[in-house]
């Protein structure tokens, strides 16, 4: 049986590979990541992505209607800009790991480790209660927890 000392351990490896990761699919050069793509649902079709800037012909703006679903495409665009930054992404991450029902859903063995290292007790400021299972509100949680995770890992 692993000790709680050895779980924290893990909980701490996997939440920077987590957040290394999470920051490293927001912010690469992908389709999905552009400024100016945009989305569309079409009946019997499903998704379609196009690149929603405009570009002139004869002095008049129009739409370049094209669409844009795939990495290659955009690693070759000379126009794509980046939707995100590391902090804003940083922030997402962060976010999503302080409710406990999202990051059980996007980060399920991170959760598990998280909830683990929990042992049901409510002492504030404690590594114990680092991952807000308890039923605490939400703004609270996130407060609380941030000022944890930023002892923990920063």
């Amino acid at each position: 049986m692993r000790n709680k000392e050895e779980i924290k351990d893990k909980a701490n490896e996997l939440f920077q590979a987590a957040m290394n990761e999470f920051i490293e699919s927001r912010t690469c050069k992908n389709f999905k990541n552009c400024k100016y793509n945009s989305s569309l649902s079409v009946r019997k079709i499903g998704r379609i992505n196009y690149c929603s800037l405009k570009s002139k012909v004869n002095g008049e703006c129009e739409d370049k209607l094209f669409i844009c679903d795939t990495p290659e495409w955009s690693i070759k665009c000379e126009e794509f800009e980046n939707k995100c930054t590391k902090e804003s992404s940083k922030k997402e991450f962060m976010e999503i790991v302080s409710d406990p029902s999202r990051c059980g859903h996007v980060f399920p063995k991170l959760s598990t480790l998280l909830w683990a290292v929990n042992s049901g007790e409510k002492e504030e400021n404690t590594v114990n209660s680092i991952h807000g299972h308890e039923e605490y509100e939400n703004r609270v949680k996130l407060n609380w927890f941030q000022k944890m995770l930023k002892r923990l890992f920063f």
